[in-house]
């Protein structure tokens, strides 16, 4: 029985009822009975919940981190999805700290479970630091844009559900390490990437922290990573500890 995941489970389904809410999901009766006592379901039904509501895994399993996933901090991305889906975007809101934009990007989907055809409302949030050619990645959903707000930096992430705050590791323990620092190495081209990984360090019990120990180890759990092609979120959180101390700066 899981306990905080039962409670994560009702804040995210909110004030909507919970057993139509699984009938739109796809998810029986049983299932949701089960889910409401804190028993946890099969990794693909958790995925299926996770996607439909565009919420963290590590989030509703273990309360680590942002509640809300997000799709790209990269423009890129958010270009390469405009171009690919931008007939099937049914309206956009926009969010600004005047540095950085948040986009929710709202979208109709079929999509089956189980043998049971689902339609879902999808909401796809992207974070980016937009360059000079911003406004023309949008320019094809422009007409499409519902609101912009203007918000300073801590409501902007509350907002937006940065995965690269604080609040993603405070409370971080090694049972949920593995994903957290999976997401945020994944999102490794963030300015934040360096403070995030010292508050992860830090809840690690790591103290006498080095920026230099910070860059090595993050460069050699990716380097790992790739030649081994072993997820990083499948990498033993005890062999980082024991690179991080590896990187300690010696003193001449």
């Amino acid at each position: 029985m899981n306990e905080i995941f039962s409670s994560n489970l009702n804040k995210m389904i909110g004030h909507r009822k919970p057993y139509r809410w699984a009938a739109e999901l796809g998810l029986s009766k049983s299932m949701m009975t089960k889910m409401k006592d804190g028993h946890v379901p099969s990794e693909e039904a958790l995925s299926h919940i996770a996607y439909c509501e565009g919420v963290s895994l590590s989030w509703l399993l273990y309360g680590a981190g942002s509640r809300y996933d997000i799709e790209s901090y990269n423009e890129d991305d958010l270009a390469h999805f405009i171009q690919k889906s931008g007939n099937e975007i049914d309206k956009v809101d926009l969010v600004s700290d005047r540095k950085r934009v948040g986009l929710f990007v709202y979208t109709r989907e079929k999509m089956s479970f189980k043998g049971n055809s689902v339609s879902i409302d999808k909401i796809r949030r992207y974070s980016v630091y937009p360059s000079h050619e911003f406004l023309k990645v949008i320019e094809p959903i422009s007409g499409k844009i519902q609101s912009l707000e203007v918000v300073n930096s801590q409501e902007f992430d509350d907002v937006i559900g940065n995965q690269l705050l604080e609040p993603m590791i405070k409370n971080i323990g090694w049972s949920n390490i593995k994903p957290t620092l999976a997401k945020i190495i994944e999102f490794g081209k963030a300015p934040e990437l360096a403070q995030a990984l010292e508050l992860v360090f830090n809840a690690m019990g790591i103290e006498g922290l080095d920026s230099l120990q910070i860059a090595k180890t993050t460069n050699q759990i990716m380097n790992m990573s790739e030649d081994s092609g072993q997820p990083i979120n499948e990498i033993n959180p005890a062999l980082v500890r024991t690179l991080f101390n590896g990187n300690e700066t010696k003193e001449d």
